[in-house]
């Protein structure tokens, strides 16, 4: 678990969060703001540790790999990232909470991790809770106050919502008109949920074991180690003012909250050298195997079509 030396450690030299001690102790909701900013712009997501490794190399990440992984790489898939920061925030004296949720187009249940961070509050009896996700690989900017939904913002040119939906009684993310990262939806498609949140009840971290088992030891037909993602805030000025990028499949994608724009390329291969501008601490031997695996996964299966 956390250490004292290695929280110091993460916050002062990989986050850069500089005074972090004295915004904490002046305000838990400031802190929490700052440190999922810190996260977006200092940290990464991606999926190229898993695609540069056979399959029977491939394991369930448990506490110590998250641990380690995330301190080591400075990146993670969604266990690594929103876990690791539930650790933090636990450490610091937080109230989090994790939960699970559904990102509906990826085909499997209980295929994501959030969390939920309970601050006292003098307006709420029972205090804020704020839904934080860092490990989505979306534009998401900032802790979204579940007391005061809907939760509305706008990224790549597309508005979003964040809702409560009274029939399932599920937390919902609505996407309009398109996704920032993967572009506009389909025709005569104007809106759509993207995730669904199941806050009733939280979760351990252990009742994610069997979906994410499938998603890290390769299931062929799940995204996760047939293609890469890698996600990314260049910049978070405010929560409508930033900048981020992504590669997600052979597509390069960079945007704000307005614009986005995108590049696409025929092999992963060549994605190599815009990757390494982009993501200057991804490991470089790691990710030349996986677009390489990445390749001849797109070849053995183009040939099996044809």
């Amino acid at each position: 678990m956390l250490t004292e030396a290695n929280v110091k450690h993460f916050l002062e030299n990989v986050l850069e969060f500089e005074h972090w001690s004295t915004v904490l102790s002046d305000s838990k909701h400031i802190f929490l703001f700052k440190i999922v900013s810190k996260f977006g712009t200092h940290l990464h997501y991606e999926n190229i540790t898993w695609g540069a490794m056979e399959t029977s190399e491939r394991k369930l990440p448990k506490v110590p790999d998250i641990v380690s992984h995330t301190i080591d790489t400075h990146g993670g898939a969604c266990v690594h990232l929103n876990y690791f920061l539930k650790l933090l925030l636990d450490f610091l004296g937080f109230r989090v909470d994790v939960f699970s949720s559904e990102v509906l187009a990826n085909g499997l249940p209980n295929n994501h991790l959030v969390l939920v961070v309970q601050i006292d509050s003098v307006l709420a009896a029972s205090g804020d809770r704020f839904l934080v996700d860092v490990g989505m690989g979306r534009p998401i900017t900032c802790p979204i106050n579940l007391n005061d939904l809907p939760h509305r913002g706008r990224a790549g040119g597309f508005d979003f919502e964040v809702r409560f939906n009274e029939q399932s009684q599920l937390h919902e993310r609505i996407l309009y008109a398109g996704c920032a990262i993967k572009g506009e939806l389909e025709p005569q498609t104007d809106k759509m949920v993207e995730v669904s949140y199941n806050l009733q009840k939280p979760k351990q971290l252990s009742d994610f074991d069997e979906e994410f088992t499938i998603i890290f030891t390769d299931r062929t037909d799940y995204f996760f180690c047939n293609t890469i993602f890698l996600y990314k805030f260049v910049s978070i000025k405010t929560a409508t003012e930033f900048e981020f990028v992504s590669f997600r499949g052979r597509t390069f994608v960079h945007g704000s909250r307005d614009e986005r724009t995108e590049r696409k390329f025929k092999t992963y291969a060549e994605m190599a050298d815009d990757i390494m501008n982009w993501f200057p601490k991804i490991n470089e031997s790691t990710l030349r195997k996986a677009l390489s695996n990445y390749d001849l996964k797109r070849l053995s299966k183009a040939a099996t079509k044809s």
